[in-house]
């Protein structure tokens, strides 16, 4: 006799492989026509070439011809859909309800980062957005200029004490990484990791290696799927203790040190914030003028139903200190980099930031430093062609219209203007592509060249990129963009202010190649480990 329970033995997980199924030939039926690469395989379709260290090249192959969008296969058969179209992304980036971040994206960030920015969706995403914005407001930006300066004048003082008139190589990711580490602390926090005072900060380990440990985990973080989210944080944490898998353990132990920093930064903060605004607060780290500082006071005055938690706060610490280093490490060697490549560019900048300092008495005011043309126009330069994060994954929450500005050829020969996207398909957006392609920035779109900016392509005369960063897809767009661009923008120009000033940067011996794990990172080859070695000499008495 079939019982009740024997029955749904039989029709529960038979409910879900005919749901599994209905999902993925509805992707491909609505989908069909669209073109693409073969799948490598079935378990893992072209995931290994598009999260692959190398995955440029593979990016550069499906962007040939500038397509408006190209399917892609997934894991397990799924059906994916590759976006490089600027209007098509408009409507993704905009519409976060329908476009939603994975949830192997909000719930890995919520596992290693807390309830920050990068793990939360809807109204409470939006409740601490409108908490933080207001720290990277310009009169606060103006604040935090001087403590960026005065870290940056202790490292171009310790850079001058080991390079001599004669070029020198150093891993300038290495030093890179440190000034952006005490730069957050100072002007992001109120708080020193006293980097330059020891060998290495444990933190700085965390920076190096966590992502590209995560990253190699991918086929794992595609089973946690789902159901994280259900899981108590005592339980995943007592299971990643245990779990005998080394890189597992190693993540979890990069974690752990990140929380105990993140709690040593949040504590003492409470403790001088409790003295108000008193000599306390002037004499400490950021002055109290530092993004911290900003977001504790605004919420101690917000109204109970706009607080954040103490939960959410430590979210943000540990999100602002990783993303703020991470990122801006990356994009100070990268514009190094492409300096020392170019040197006529690096001459131009080097003379207009002199410029600017004799007519500030050696000093580069923030008003000065927004306002130095070809400084902007570097920066911009070298932030479109080293997207850090190349490739955005949204999942759609529901079934959607696409449009498109410039029709796809299917495979039947006939244009595609508009597509149905179904329920749970997975759409890639090229962000990379977007700042690269030639009928956008012209056929030397992926050269350096700063000059481009003086005089835009004549795409820009009729249309915007829809980024947070204006005619850039760097930092992304729409509601979930990032909040922070312009802190790192100020930060890159004061460090090339800072560095190009008194020191002369040329290509190391050994080439570097820029590869993806995570986010963009340089090194020698694929194997070895991120650094970017550079020749510096010292120009004149400028340290």
């Amino acid at each position: 006799m079939l019982t009740p329970f024997r029955a749904s033995l039989f029709f529960v997980p038979l409910c879900l492989v005919l749901r599994f199924l209905w999902d993925r030939l509805s992707k491909r039926w609505h989908l069909y026509q669209v073109r693409g690469p073969p799948p490598q395989g079935f378990v893992m379709g072209n995931l290994g070439q598009l999260y692959s260290p190398t995955a440029q090249s593979f990016l550069s192959e499906i962007d040939e011809g500038s397509p408006s969008a190209v399917k892609l296969s997934g894991y397990m058969g799924d059906t994916q859909l590759y976006v490089v179209d600027a209007y098509a992304t408009s409507q993704i980036l905009s519409r976060p309800d329908v476009y939603a971040p994975t949830d192997l994206y909000v719930q890995g960030n919520l596992m290693v980062f807390g309830k920050g920015l990068l793990s939360t969706l809807g109204s409470r995403h939006k409740r601490q957005r409108k908490m933080i914005s207001s720290a990277f407001s310009t009169a606060s930006l103006r604040d935090m200029y001087p403590l960026m300066r005065q870290v940056l004048l202790t490292v171009r003082e310790r850079l001058g004490d080991k390079i001599e008139c004669n070029f020198e190589e150093i891993d300038m990711l290495r030093l890179a990484t440190k000034a952006a580490l005490e730069i957050v602390g100072h002007a992001g926090l109120g708080y020193s990791f006293d980097v330059f005072n020891k060998e290495e900060h444990p933190y700085s380990k965390v920076i190096h290696d966590l992502v590209p440990q995560i990253f190699s985990l991918f086929v794992f973080r595609q089973g946690l799927m789902g159901i994280i989210d259900y899981i108590p944080r005592f339980v995943t944490n007592l299971f990643l203790n245990n779990v005998p898998w080394p890189k597992v353990r190693r993540i979890h132990r990069l974690i752990k040190i990140m929380d105990a920093e993140t709690w040593n930064v949040y504590s003492e903060k409470v403790e001088l914030l409790k003295g108000g605004d008193g000599p306390a607060i002037g004499d400490s780290v950021g002055h109290g003028k530092d993004i911290l500082s900003i977001i504790m006071k605004m919420n101690d005055r917000a109204p109970a139903e706009e607080k954040l938690s103490e939960e959410e706060i430590l979210g943000q610490i540990s999100t602002l200190i990783f993303t703020a280093t991470d990122t801006a490490a990356g994009a100070i060697v990268r514009a190094l980099d492409q300096l020392a490549r170019v040197p006529s560019a690096q001459d131009n900048l080097r003379r207009e930031i002199v410029e600017s300092g004799k007519e500030g008495g050696g000093q580069i005011s923030y008003d000065v430093i927004s306002a130095l043309p070809f400084l902007d126009a570097v920066c911009r330069e070298s932030l479109r062609l080293g997207t850090p994060v190349p490739i955005l994954t949204r999942t759609t929450k529901e079934d959607t219209i696409l449009h498109f500005s410039k029709p796809i050829v299917g495979k039947n020969g006939k244009n595609i203007e508009i597509i149905k996207v179904p329920c749970n398909t997975n759409v890639v957006v090229s962000l990379r592509s977007i700042n690269r392609n030639t009928e956008i920035w012209g056929p030397d779109a992926d050269e350096f060249n700063p000059e481009r900016w003086f005089n835009l392509p004549e795409y820009f005369l009729k249309n915007r990129l829809p980024g947070s960063y204006t005619n850039s897809m760097t930092f992304s767009g729409g509601p979930k963009g990032c909040i922070a661009f312009r802190f790192m923008e100020l930060e890159l120009k004061a460090t090339l202010a800072v560095l190009i000033e008194a020191f002369e940067f040329s290509p190391a011996e050994q080439p570097v190649h820029w590869y993806t794990k995570g986010i963009q990172k340089p090194a020698v080859n694929v194997q070895a480990p991120a650094s970017l070695p550079i020749k510096i000499k010292r120009i004149g008495n400028s340290v």
